[in-house]
């Protein structure tokens, strides 16, 4: 018992210390950075000024915007505040949804493991960095592991699904997974209330819709990210990160590994929770240089508490290594760097330790678990 206590104030001790940290990486960014450019575009709504970079602009410059115009509608409120304000506001709420991201998460986890789970994650570098740039990311997270959590009732799930597809494309592939996985209901109510939602945005604002058509192509565009990301080396790493193939290669495997995820969980229910998580973690590789934005890295969150609830079950010889590993993938995302693409070879690496580890815990059942039965799942399939 006392033994107990001692690791839980410790872990109590480092959670007040990561806090600490957090905060002085988050005061050397740029406050905001991201979020201004939703800000903008609030107020460009209203004052008729262009939603999104001309033909001949590079991307990828400061205050772009690059929603859909129904997004801009929601920071219309922010727009007409000053900007220190708006940014206070978003800023807390940025901070609202981490905490209960974490909350949710962490609280499966065992008592003793809670505190040191969530000094990791609130000195976890793509978190930090989401929240101090105020970006929507955490938001699009958020919305789908709610989506996830009602995925058995079709209204709620889908709705919270156009939702976090709609904010942004980043969670894209897990509309693959759904449907592969039996549980296409939410996707058809999801897909039937964003094409509604799309509808009356075309009927409100049929300028900003034919502009956002015209600007939407050049998303596609990889120009713009070798001007702006310009990490020389090592000469090894340019070659294969800048070469054409590496990006879709990387958002080819997410679209086959979330169908192969989908059809897993639809054979074990048991797991889908896990198959569903490594869908998440993988994602941000459909978006062209993905694997380039640190703050996609915080989609790999879940699947690190997922796999730590898994490794909770198992045997100490395979519970300390399971947990060192999801540490040391943890530690490989933690690097960022200006000037060279080590960080983000690091990065990658530590995404595949973690994704390999929860690979081995789905595929190696817990001993509490081997021979289990499931009740008939058959009315839930088709969810």
């Amino acid at each position: 018992m006392m033994r107990g206590r001692v690791v839980w104030s410790a872990g109590v001790v480092m959670t007040v210390l990561a806090l600490g940290a957090a905060d002085v990486v988050a005061s050397a960014l740029p406050a905001g950075y991201d979020f201004r450019a939703y800000w903008l575009a609030g107020q460009h709504l209203l004052n008729g000024a262009p939603l999104y970079p001309g033909p001949d602009t590079i991307l990828g410059l400061p205050d772009e915007f690059r929603y859909l115009p129904i997004v801009a509608l929601l920071f219309i409120p922010f727009a007409v505040l000053p900007y220190s304000i708006a940014l206070a506001i978003w800023t807390a709420l940025q901070v609202a949804t981490a905490a209960a991201v974490g909350i949710a998460l962490i609280r499966q986890l065992p008592p003793l493991w809670r505190p040191w789970a969530a000094a990791g994650y609130v000195f976890f570098l793509g978190l930090v960095l989401e929240v101090t740039l105020g970006n929507v990311n955490l938001l699009s997270l958020g919305l789908a592991l709610a989506a996830w959590r009602f995925r058995d009732r079709a209204l709620p799930a889908g709705l919270l699904l156009a939702a976090a597809v709609g904010l942004k494309f980043l969670p894209l592939t897990l509309l693959l997974f759904y449907v592969a996985s039996g549980r296409w209901r939410p996707v058809v109510t999801g897909g039937l209330i964003g094409t509604a939602a799309l509808a009356v945005g075309a009927l409100l604002m049929p300028d900003r819709t034919a502009e956002y058509v015209r600007f939407a192509p050049r998303l596609l565009e990889q120009d713009w990210v070798y001007a702006h990301i310009a990490r020389p080396g090592p000469p090894e790493l340019a070659g294969l990160f800048w070469s054409d193939w590496f990006p879709l290669a990387l958002a080819i495997g997410a679209v086959l590994f979330a169908i192969a995820a989908g059809i897993a969980a639809r054979r074990d229910r048991w797991n889908e929770n896990a198959w569903h998580t490594l869908t998440l973690a993988t994602a941000g590789y459909l978006a062209p240089f993905g694997y380039f934005w640190t703050t996609f890295l915080i989609l790999s969150l879940p699947l690190a508490a997922e796999t730590l609830r898994r490794a909770a079950t198992r045997p100490a010889g395979e519970r300390v290594p399971i947990v060192a590993l999801v540490v040391c993938s943890w530690v490989l995302m933690e690097p960022q760097q200006t000037g060279t693409l080590v960080p983000i070879l690091l990065h990658l690496l530590g995404v595949a330790v973690l994704f390999v580890v929860a690979i081995v815990t789905v595929l190696r059942p817990a001993p509490s678990i081997v021979g289990l039965r499931l009740p008939s799942t058959t009315a839930r399939t088709s969810q």
